[in-house]
C-alpha cells in the first residue's frame, strides 16, 4: 500500500509544493524585487518523500536562472504527513484502483497552467526588475542633480557673499573719498572767503583811503578858491576905487557931484521899491534917463536878452499871481527849507540837488511856477543882510550847476531876478549928459 501510494503521496506535495511557492511569489515578489531585485526560488526538503518530476524540476530552474533560495527546513511536515497518510488510508480503497485517461489529462492541463503561470510570473517579474532598476537610475540621477544643484547653489551663496563683501568695500572706499573730497572742497571753500573777506577789507581800507585824500583835496581847492574870490573882490574894489578917483579927476566938480548924487538915489530907489520892470518899461526908463541927463552905455545883444528873460519872469509871475493857492505857498516853504540846509559836505550837496530837482519835477507845481519859486527863493536868501554864505558859497554854487544843468529854465528865470535886483547884472555904464541949467 505504501508502494501504490507514494506517487500520488509525492504529487499531492509537490501539487502543495508548488501552490505554496505560488502564492509566496506572489505575496513576497515585490518585496523580493525592491530589496534585491532578482527572482527567489523556495524548495521544500523532505527527507521522506523522493524527488519527483526531477525533469520538470530542472527544465523550471533553467527557465527562472539565477535566483534568491529559501530553505524550509525548519518547516515541520509530520503533521500534514500523519494526516495525510491517515487520508490516504482512508481513501485507500478508492486509491487502488487505475486512474483513467480523464484523470492525466486534467493533470497535464494542471501541468501547462502551472508552467504558463510560471512563465506570467516569470515576465511579470522582469518587467519589475527593469522597471526598478529604471526608476533606480532615475532616483539615483535626480539625488545627483539635486545634490548638484545644492552644490551650485551653495557655491553661488559663496560667490554672492563675496560680491557683497566686495561691494561694500568698495562701496566704504568711495564714500569715504568722496567725504575726503568734500572736506578739501571746504576747506578750499572756506580759505578762499577768508581770502575775499581780506581782500575786500583792504579794498575798503583803500577807497576810505582815497575818500579822505579827495575830501582834503576838495577842502584845499575851496579854500583856494575862497582866498582867490577874495583877493579878487579886493583887487576889483581897488580898481573900482582907483578908476573913480580918476573920473572925480577928469570930469567937473559940479557936474561930478550931481552926477553922483542922482544915479545914488536912482539905484536906492530902485533897489529899495523892487520895482518889476517890463522891456517897455526899461527903455522908457532909459529914455527918461537920457531925458534926465543919464545916458546908458551897453551892448545891443545884452540888453535884447536881459530884456527877453524880464519878459518870460513877467509872464511865469503873473500865471503864478493867477493861479495862486496854497500848493505854491508849500512848494516855497519846502524850497527855502532845502536852501538853508546847504553845508559843504557833498552827500548835502547832492542830496539838496536831488530834491530841488523831484519839487520841480513833481505834480506839485507846475514846472515853470517851481522853476520861478526856486529863483525868488535864492535871490531872497542873497538878499537877507543878516545871512552869511563865506563858508557854503561854493556849495550854493554847485547846487545851482546841478539843477540848471537839468532845467535850464532855472537859470534863465535866476537871471532874471538877479536882473530885477541889481541893473548891473548886464554890464552897463551910466554917463550924464549936460544938463541946461
Amino acid at each position: 500500500m505504501d508502494s501504490q501510494g507514494s506517487p500520488f503521496r509525492d504529487q499531492h506535495i509537490g501539487v502543495a509544493a508548488w501552490e505554496l511557492f505560488f502564492y509566496s511569489g506572489a505575496f513576497e515578489g515585490r518585496h523580493a524585487l525592491v530589496n534585491g531585485g532578482e527572482p527567489f526560488i523556495m524548495r521544500i526538503s523532505d527527507e521522506g518523500v523522493e524527488d519527483f518530476d526531477s525533469d520538470d524540476g530542472e527544465r523550471f530552474d533553467e527557465s527562472l536562472g539565477k535566483g534568491t533560495r529559501f530553505s524550509c527546513a525548519d518547516l515541520d511536515l509530520s503533521d500534514l504527513e500523519s494526516s495525510e497518510d491517515e487520508g490516504y488510508l482512508k481513501i485507500t480503497p478508492h486509491l487502488v484502483h487505475k486512474k483513467g485517461p480523464e484523470d492525466s489529462i486534467l493533470f497535464e492541463y494542471e501541468r501547462e497552467r502551472e508552467i504558463k503561470v510560471k512563465e506570467v510570473v516569470r515576465c511579470k517579474l522582469s518587467s519589475l526588475e527593469a522597471s526598478l532598476s529604471s526608476e533606480n537610475g532615475l532616483s539615483s540621477a535626480l539625488i545627483r542633480v539635486a545634490n548638484g544643484v545644492q552644490a551650485r547653489i551653495e557655491a553661488y551663496m559663496k560667490l554672492d557673499n563675496q560680491y557683497k563683501r566686495k561691494i561694500a568695500e568698495m562701496t566704504d572706499s568711495h564714500l569715504s573719498a568722496i567725504q575726503r573730497r568734500h572736506e578739501q572742497r571746504c576747506q578750499i571753500e572756506e580759505r578762499r572767503i577768508r581770502e575775499d573777506a581780506a581782500t575786500e577789507e583792504a579794498r575798503r581800507k583803500e577807497i576810505a583811503l582815497l575818500v579822505e585824500q579827495v575830501q582834503q583835496e576838495k577842502a584845499k581847492v575851496e579854500r583856494e578858491a575862497r582866498l582867490r574870490a577874495v583877493k579878487l573882490a579886493e583887487e576889483a574894489q581897488k580898481a573900482a576905487r582907483e578908476a573913480a578917483i580918476k573920473e572925480s579927476k577928469e570930469t567937473a566938480e559940479k557936474e561930478a557931484v550931481r552926477a553922483t548924487e542922482f544915479v545914488a538915489e536912482a539905484l536906492h530907489n530902485h533897489i529899495t521899491e523892487k520895482i518889476r520892470v517890463s522891456p517897455s518899461k526899461v527903455s522908457n526908463n532909459i529914455v527918461s534917463n537920457v531925458d534926465k541927463g543919464i545916458k546908458v552905455l551897453a551892448a545891443d545883444n545884452a540888453l535884447k536878452v536881459e530884456e527877453s528873460r524880464i519878459k518870460f519872469y513877467d509872464e511865469v509871475a503873473q500865471e503864478m499871481m493867477l493861479n495862486s493857492n496854497e500848493e505854491f505857498d508849500r512848494c516855497g516853504r519846502q524850497i527855502s527849507k532845502l536852501l538853508r540846509q546847504i553845508n559843504r559836505t557833498q552827500q548835502k550837496v547832492r542830496a539838496v540837488s536831488v530834491a530841488l530837482f523831484g519839487i520841480i519835477d513833481g505834480p506839485q507845481c507846475p514846472r515853470p511856477i517851481s522853476c520861478l519859486l526856486v529863483a525868488q527863493k535864492v535871490v531872497s536868501l542873497c538878499e537877507n543882510p543878516n545871512a552869511s554864505f563865506d563858508s557854503t558859497a561854493f556849495a550854493w554854487g554847485h547846487v545851482i550847476l546841478s539843477v540848471t544843468s537839468q532845467v535850464p529854465a532855472v537859470m534863465d528865470l535866476l537871471i532874471a531876478a538877479l536882473h530885477k535886483a541889481c541893473i548891473y547884472t548886464v554890464p552897463k555904464h551910466l554917463q550924464p549928459t549936460e544938463v541946461s541949467l
